[in-house]
C-alpha cells in the first residue's frame, strides 16, 4: 500500500526537523561584496514605482522577478523554475521560486527557495 503525501504547507517546524533529521539551523555567515544595480535593474525598479506591490502577492511577485532577474544573469549554470512542483515518496507541494541546475527537468540537488509572503514588508 502506497502511504499518502504530505504537502509541506502542511508541516509543523517540529515535523519538518525531524523529516530532514536535523536538531537545529545553522547560522550562515556569508561573505558577499556588494554590487551597484545596473541600469537595466534601476530602471525596471522605477517601472515598478507604477505598480501598487503592497496588496496582492501577485504584485509582490513582480519585484521579486525582477530580483531574480539581476541575480540570475551572473549564475549562467542556474535556472530559476517558477511554480515549481516538488514531490517525493512523502511528500509533495509547489514552490513559489525554487533557483537550481539549468536543465530542461526539475531534479534534486536544489540551490535554495524563495517565496512570496502575504506579509512581505515592500
Amino acid at each position: 500500500m502506497q502511504s499518502k503525501r504530505k504537502n509541506f504547507s502542511r508541516f509543523t517546524p517540529k515535523e519538518a526537523f525531524k523529516q530532514l533529521k536535523i536538531k537545529d539551523l545553522t547560522k550562515l555567515k556569508i561573505d558577499f561584496k556588494p554590487v551597484e544595480p545596473s541600469q537595466f535593474f534601476q530602471t525596471r525598479l522605477q517601472r515598478l514605482e507604477n505598480f501598487d506591490l503592497s496588496i496582492s502577492k501577485k504584485a509582490k511577485e513582480l519585484l521579486i522577478d525582477a530580483l531574480c532577474e539581476k541575480v540570475i544573469q551572473q549564475h549562467s549554470h542556474l535556472k530559476i523554475w517558477k511554480e515549481a512542483p516538488l514531490q517525493s515518496d512523502k511528500l509533495t507541494g509547489f514552490f513559489d521560486y525554487l533557483v537550481a541546475e539549468k536543465r530542461a527537468y526539475l531534479d534534486a540537488p536544489l540551490l535554495c527557495v524563495v517565496e512570496a509572503k502575504k506579509d512581505f514588508e515592500v
